[in-house]
């Protein structure tokens, strides 16, 4: 199983670049809403994930079976995700044709 675990460490090679990272990775998101932000694509993507809810601290992944994973986010995920809900990167703000 990929675990968001692993997926966060994973990013962590990008702590200082994310945004542009998620940019060229084609991840982008919905403000305020913890299903859609591109962190959550990112780890639906990176996962066996079947569901994703990111708040500003912490993660839960729900996985086939009811499984669960809860992780505390990292800082700089924390960081850019306080962030993306102020507006600070519109370029990856998903519009609303595309939701």
């Amino acid at each position: 199983m990929k675990s968001g675990r692993a997926a966060f460490q994973q990013l962590h090679e990008h702590e200082y670049d994310l945004p542009q990272y998620l940019a060229e990775q084609g991840l982008q998101g919905v403000r305020n809403q913890c299903a859609l932000c591109p962190i959550a694509r990112y780890l639906l993507r990176n996962t066996d994930a079947v569901d994703v809810e990111v708040s500003h601290t912490y993660t839960t992944l729900i996985y086939a079976g009811e499984k669960r994973e809860e992780l505390d986010n990292p800082d700089f995920v924390a960081d850019f995700i306080e962030d993306f809900d102020a507006q600070r990167f519109p370029q990856l703000e998903l519009s609303s044709c595309k939701r």
